[in-house]
Formats: C-alpha cells, sequence, structure tokens
C-alpha cells in the first residue's frame, strides 16, 4: 500500500474497487431473490384464497346442518298432528339465506332381515330418510338423515 495516497495512485483504487465489491450484492443477486420472494408470495397469497374458500364451503354446510335440525323438528310435529300425510312423503322447496334448499322426506316400512323374534315395541316401525340439498352457484351439498318413528297411537 502507498505510504501517501494520491487520486492518482493505480493500487490504492484497485484495493479500494476489491473492498467495495465484496461487500455488495450484484444485480442477478438481487433479481434472483427478488423472484423467490415474488413466488413466495403468490403461494402465500393462493393458500389464503384457498382457506377463504373452505371457510365458506364449512359456513354454508354448518347453516344447512341447522336447517336439517329445525325442518326434522317439524316433521317430527307433523307425524304426531296428521300421520297419514307424512307417511306419504314430503317435498318442499325454500330459499335460506343465500342457499336455494330442497327438503324430502321418504317414509318406508323398517325392514328386519335376519331376525326371527322381534319385540313388540319395534314391529310398527317406520324409517324416515330425510334429506336437505342445497345449491349455490355452481357449488351442490347435500346432508342425509335417517331416522325410526313409530305411527303415533291415537287416544281413545
Amino acid at each position: 500500500m502507498c505510504v501517501v495516497h494520491c487520486a492518482l495512485c493505480v493500487m490504492c483504487r484497485t484495493q479500494y474497487a476489491q473492498r467495495n465489491t465484496q461487500n455488495a450484492f450484484t444485480l442477478i443477486e438481487i433479481m434472483v431473490s427478488v423472484a423467490i420472494l415474488s413466488i413466495g408470495l403468490v403461494l402465500i397469497l393462493q393458500a389464503f384464497a384457498h382457506s377463504l374458500n373452505i371457510l365458506r364451503i364449512s359456513e354454508d354446510n354448518l347453516k344447512a346442518t341447522f336447517m336439517t335440525e329445525n325442518k326434522m323438528a317439524e316433521a317430527q310435529i307433523q307425524a304426531k298432528e296428521d300421520w297419514d300425510a307424512f307417511a306419504s312423503g314430503l317435498r318442499e322447496k325454500f330459499e335460506f339465506e343465500d342457499l336455494q334448499c330442497v327438503w324430502e322426506v321418504k317414509v318406508t316400512s323398517a325392514e328386519w332381515e335376519g331376525i326371527e323374534e322381534i319385540a313388540e315395541e319395534y314391529e310398527n316401525l317406520n324409517e324416515v330418510k330425510a334429506t336437505l340439498s342445497w345449491k349455490e352457484g355452481k357449488r351442490r351439498g347435500e346432508i342425509p338423515l335417517v331416522t325410526y318413528m313409530r305411527r303415533p297411537i291415537k287416544a281413545k
């Protein structure tokens, strides 16, 4: 190194240039790091959009589950009031918030295959298959429900 630093000293300028290039990033390194960060950001945004879609689907399923419970309670009340009308089946279309729903109930006699003796309380059971299906845009959903009911005993 020179004892006296001068503006024209080639040796000093070379050493100064070497020190500066060792501490800095090149343009290609910066471009590669920006590309990697942008790809990561795009993937994070896609995952966020996907999670919002999943959240909306689960919200629709929750609404439909509550509606199924309510409709089944109504069906039980109707079965107690007018069994013959209930046993012939139900089909109802309605709209709940932003869902277009169809409620169907089918009543059939319960089958007891492979059982020779049936307790008296199980003899007159009917299988009730209820389905709530809905449509929102292109998406469709369905919640099936199966339960057993007996024809109400008329008071004498």
